[in-house]
């Protein structure tokens, strides 16, 4: 210090009185968890037998706990105390133990959640991620207020700027009940509902997604219609067409001529109309789960089936046999209720 003419003198300054203390002790949507009640609910619906091995975004403020307790491994955006690395877009499972990234949970910022999806699915990982469900008000009329003009909603019973009291039409409010029997009107739904589940359509729908959560469940990255992607709908569809009754010709062939009666070796295929029938009720199964609306391949989000990709391949399924000179026709169905027993 002589050295550089320098004279240093330390003061204790109290924090109160400090104001470079106050950005350090400020908590920001940054130190956001989930409590421990729902974290417990993750833990239970997708953690597995072993629990979520890796917080992939976190602090040792909110970084959340294993099955035992303790505080799972986790990466951060600076080097803190406790952290297995620094930017987790920066990371490569090669580079630690198998164990870690088995099977990883991340609360991204919002602004993140596209590139953290698009990142971890580069990797080709089974993952948690919790994603705020923050949607838009929706456009409702104004009304306004008698005492002040201020604009409300169509529905106020008070003023938000001064207060006034709406006044109600009570007049239609009806003073009498009626006997409501709900036993009987939950009975009526139940048979409503059975004789829905026995038609021919909900057959075929019932055995085609016992059919299609088989195939995902073999899959080398075991899924589930919750996870499953435009891609497994297709290898799903592309498994089905390995066998069936349309022969597809190639150029040359002697029997292109024939169709059901061929003898060559040349592919059978699924008639475009049955792909087109096991599409339709793939969107009608993923619907029943929940996952309905258009599809967002940035947040993975809606409905797979009605995916581009998942057109692309329908359109591509409709085009070979046109270009093979075939009119594949789909065989009329044959029920057994409409069959007469003949003695």
């Amino acid at each position: 210090m002589t050295k550089l003419n320098i004279e240093l003198h330390l003061t204790f300054v109290p924090s109160f009185q400090n104001q470079a203390d106050a950005p350090s002790r400020r908590l920001t949507l940054q130190d956001a968890k989930l409590c421990p009640s729902l974290w417990v609910v993750v833990q239970e619906l997708y953690g597995g037998e072993d629990g979520n091995s890796v917080d992939l975004m976190a602090r040792p403020s909110n970084a959340q706990s294993d099955l035992s307790g303790a505080q799972l491994p986790f990466f951060s955006e600076t080097l803190l105390p406790g952290s297995l690395g620094v930017n987790v877009f920066a990371q490569s499972p090669d580079l630690y133990d198998a164990s870690i990234f088995k099977n990883p949970y991340v609360f991204p910022s919002i602004c993140l959640i596209p590139h953290v999806i698009q990142y971890l699915r580069s990797l080709q990982l089974s993952y948690t991620i919790v994603i705020p469900d923050v949607c838009l008000r929706p456009f409702v009329p104004v009304v306004s207020c008698p005492s002040c003009s201020y604009p409300n909603d169509n529905l106020f019973l008070f003023c938000q700027m001064c207060g006034y009291r709406r006044k109600t039409n009570s007049q239609n409010v009806p003073t009498s009940k009626i006997s409501v029997d709900l036993q009987a009107i939950d009975n009526r739904l139940e048979q409503l509902k059975s004789t829905s589940l026995q038609s021919a359509y909900s057959k075929q729908k019932c055995s085609l997604r016992t059919e299609f959560e088989k195939f995902l469940a073999s899959l080398p990255n075991s899924k589930t219609i919750l996870s499953a992607s435009p891609t497994d709908i297709n290898r799903f569809l592309a498994w089905k067409d390995q066998h069936d009754k349309t022969v597809v010709h190639s150029d040359g062939c002697s029997d292109s001529h024939l169709q059901s009666t061929a003898k060559c070796k040349c592919p059978k295929r699924l008639a475009f109309k049955t792909v087109d029938s096991y599409i339709g009720k793939l969107r009608a199964i993923f619907k029943e789960t929940g996952r309905c609306g258009e599809w967002n391949s940035m947040l993975g989000s809606g409905n797979p089936a009605a995916s581009p990709e998942v057109q692309k391949y329908q359109k591509a399924s409709t085009e070979e046999p046109l270009q093979a000179r075939i009119a594949p026709k789909q065989a009329v169905p044959l029920y057994s209720l409409r069959v007469t027993e003949l003695g």
